[in-house]
């Protein structure tokens, strides 16, 4: 729910030519949430880093943090998260 949250705060949505960039079926048509979810993350961090705009670069933490809780297997949310150099207990 962290990253739909992230995005539409961000985006406004889950942008539709980000979807398109992998195959990943959505999970409430049967696909793996977190296969999906990871798949969707990659996408994203790709595209804000390398965006034309600029700014979106700056971004990118936002995208990488929720990766690492990922990779801690912290789907949850239950371990501390440190975002942007502040730590969210």
């Amino acid at each position: 729910m962290l990253v739909i949250y992230d995005s539409t705060i961000q985006s406004g949505s889950i942008l539709s030519f980000l979807r398109k960039r992998f195959s990943t079926v959505v999970p409430v048509h049967g696909g793996d949430e977190k296969e999906w979810i990871s798949n969707y993350l990659n996408v994203r961090t790709e595209w804000l880093a390398n965006n034309t705009n600029p700014l979106l670069h700056g971004t990118v933490y936002r995208t990488k943090c929720l990766q690492i809780q990922i990779q801690n297997n912290n789907w949850d949310i239950i371990q501390p998260i440190k975002a942007n150099g502040v730590l969210i207990p």
